[in-house]
């Protein structure tokens, strides 16, 4: 349902620095470069620190973030697995932030659309940390949204967004969530706005919203705002499913492309909305 009270990746993968470690200086400049973020440095540091000592868990777990921002999701995979095997092997007690390194690999599963993996990873993370924790929380919810559970993930965004009351990135998502279980997403859209005006997908969002209310006119004048390539992107409804995500029951924008002659080509931009197919 689209509702409205006025006329906005991916959660992130949680950065851990916190491990104790030796008396290393390589160590000690690789936590430096990485949190400024210099992560191909800080890994080549890193890359040698775990060969030469291959159960240094806080060497493991820093690689893992630094691969994860350089986007090699299935390395980062890999050494965040070797961070929960070694840990594991240690004994209970001793990584006390073991929950960290499950909620960094639940992302990244999520990230290479593994959401059954990831799901367990993240109550995994959910009853080490016994307590309700945002970034568990979104990216939970992510991967529930990948598996078509949009109850239990509105569920989860709900209580996430409840413990901080700052605009974040993932209410986008938590829009999304609230729309395919049939709740109004207009407020929640007004403060992601308010936050990300500019934002691509809080464009089209309130677009649709604002056709689906005043008609299309209405969201063509919006979506209008938006680069060429991004309503490209925005009415291919591959990328608009399958690649950031959105659920079955949101419409798609429709931009159409004609070409006025041989030798010219004229964009037109007739907005409206593929609603999808109601039941019965």
């Amino acid at each position: 349902m689209l509702c409205t009270t006025s006329p906005p990746s991916s959660p992130t993968v949680l950065l851990q620095l916190s491990r104790s470690s030796p008396s290393s200086s390589s160590y000690n400049e690789a936590i430096n470069l990485s949190s400024r973020g210099n992560h191909l440095a800080s890994r080549r540091l890193l890359s040698k620190i775990t060969a030469d000592e291959p159960s240094f868990v806080g060497a493991h777990a820093l690689l893992g973030n630094d691969l994860t921002a350089l986007g090699d999701l299935d390395s980062a995979l890999d050494e965040y697995t070797t961070t929960i095997n070694l840990c594991e092997a240690a004994g209970s007690g001793k990584c006390k932030d073991l929950w960290l390194d499950y909620v960094n690999r639940g992302a990244v599963l999520n990230n290479l659309n593994s959401p059954e993996r990831a799901l367990s990873d993240l109550n995994e993370a959910a009853r080490l940390r016994a307590r309700p924790e945002l970034t568990i929380l979104s990216n939970r919810a992510r991967a529930k949204e990948n598996q078509g559970d949009f109850i239990g993930a509105d569920a989860d965004y709900t209580i996430a967004m409840g413990l901080n009351g700052e605009v974040a990135p993932f209410w986008l998502r938590a829009a999304l969530a609230k729309f395919e279980v049939g709740e109004c997403i207009g407020e929640t859209l007004s403060r992601v706005e308010g936050r990300f005006p500019d934002a691509p997908e809080v464009v089209v969002l309130r677009a649709i919203l604002q056709a689906e209310k005043l008609g299309d006119e209405k969201g063509k004048e919006k979506f209008g705002k938006l680069p060429e390539s991004q309503k490209r992107l925005f009415s291919d409804e591959k990328y608009v499913k399958e690649k950031i995500g959105w659920g079955p029951n949101l419409p798609v924008p429709v931009f159409a492309v004609s070409n006025k002659s041989a030798t010219h080509s004229k964009t037109l931009l007739e907005f409206r909305i593929a609603r999808p197919r109601l039941n019965g």
